[in-house]
């Protein structure tokens, strides 16, 4: 498969240097370049790249900026100078975060985490169950920011998410985390422990009660911080399955 990558930095070397870098790999399609967050927006809303190689401090928009206005976002790998953004940078789910000056085998290393992160999205569409079974990589961490504070989830922390909007609200035994995410790479991604019941609820089976008919053919699962979670009749059926 092709992948479709876009490189954003206001300087033109270290444009040149990423472009060196991917010249012999025949699986890359450039797209295009840009030198600041404007412009990137704008050539990422009309070419849908898979892929971004983002810088962060740039003009008119940063890197950040850039990306939370953004209405559907590529996978992202950033490349900075600065040390300070990391975190930031992996609350935007990026791939990974390199440091300049980096050499061709760093860069590579995060190219490939980046496909593989495509190929389990691809490969989690095709696969009619609500929980996939994906080659790539799991999910082993879900790092949420609540005021000033910055916590580290770990997918066992999880009782259950539900979407809202554009955004996933991840639910602990003592707190809920507000995250712009998706629920469909959550699914993919997510130990098998977890399972979507419904379009918009994805819960831990492991933290379950109780579960009860709520109305026919429909089930309603009560968690273990007693809130209830209602099953859609595809939720119903995986639930049934596992209940066996």
């Amino acid at each position: 498969m092709k992948i479709n990558v876009i490189i954003i930095d206001d300087e033109k070397l270290a444009r040149d240097i990423i472009k060196h870098y991917l010249s012999d790999r025949k699986d890359i399609n450039l797209l295009a370049e840009c030198d600041n967050g404007f412009s990137a927006f704008k050539t990422i809303q009309e070419l849908r790249p898979d892929i971004i190689f983002l810088d962060v401090q740039m003009p008119k928009l940063t890197g950040f900026e850039m990306l939370d206005i953004l209405d559907e976002k590529p996978e992202v790998i950033f490349t900075t100078a600065f040390d300070q953004y990391a975190i930031q940078a992996f609350e935007h789910n990026a791939v990974d975060y390199l440091l300049k000056p980096f050499d061709k085998d760093r860069m590579l290393q995060a190219l490939e985490k980046a496909i593989d992160k495509i190929k389990s999205v691809e490969k989690s569409k095709s696969v009619p169950s609500g929980m996939a079974d994906i080659d790539g990589e799991q999910i082993q961490k879900i790092v949420v920011k609540k005021g000033n504070a910055i916590r580290i989830l770990k997918p066992d922390d999880l009782l259950y998410m539900t979407a809202e909007d554009d955004y996933v609200m991840f639910y602990t035994v003592s707190d809920r985390y507000l995250k712009y995410t998706n629920m469909k790479y959550l699914e993919a991604n997510l130990p098998n422990n977890f399972m979507r019941i419904h379009r918009s609820s994805i819960i831990n089976l492991n933290f379950i009660k109780e579960v009860q008919v709520y109305k026919k053919d429909c089930l309603t699962v009560q968690m273990k911080n007693d809130e209830f979670l209602n099953a859609s009749r595809s939720g119903t059926l995986k639930l049934r399955s596992f209940l066996r």
